[in-house]
């Protein structure tokens, strides 16, 4: 959200919610102009809510009428949310590499791609290489964003 807010030159006063129906609730009564949710959250709640823009790359598959962000009106915005498997520091090469083939096989699974679907994620496997630069990558953005938007660490 700081980096929407940042990109649209929206001064606005984020509020932290316990759950996503909270801030549903929010958005229903007039109290609450926007909010960040789960594709899933919209897709229930389609009678009642108006998406206006998904924060992946490409459209969600539940919602193919909804433009990107970057389609909508904010070219380099992306803001994915991503989620992955890690063990305990030091964890043998060997056991992270059966790790990673069982859950890749795993989530080449029709059942569980379909689990993943209804959910309103994509799986998506990787190396623990490629996660490790996901990492560094995303962590160089989301500290551009902080000191952009003047957060400090408490």
């Amino acid at each position: 959200m700081t980096l929407f807010n940042s990109m649209t030159a929206i001064s606005a006063v984020e509020v932290q919610y316990k759950s996503v129906p909270d801030a549903i609730t929010d958005i229903l009564a007039g109290r609450l102009d926007y909010s960040f949710v789960p594709v899933v959250n919209v897709v229930g709640n389609r009678e009642k809510l108006r998406a206006l823009a998904v924060t992946t790359r490409l459209r969600a598959e539940m919602l193919p009428d909804v433009p990107t962000m970057a389609e909508a009106a904010l070219p380099t915005y992306e803001m994915p949310a991503w989620r992955s498997i890690m063990g305990p520091a030091g964890m043998s090469a060997e056991t992270v590499r059966i790790l990673n083939q069982a859950i890749a096989k795993s989530l080449a699974a029709p059942d569980l791609r379909e689990r993943f679907a209804k959910s309103g994620s994509v799986p998506a496997t990787s190396t623990p290489e490629e996660l490790r630069k996901r990492y560094e990558d995303w962590m160089a953005i989301f500290g551009k964003i902080a000191k952009d938007a003047k957060i400090q660490p408490h």
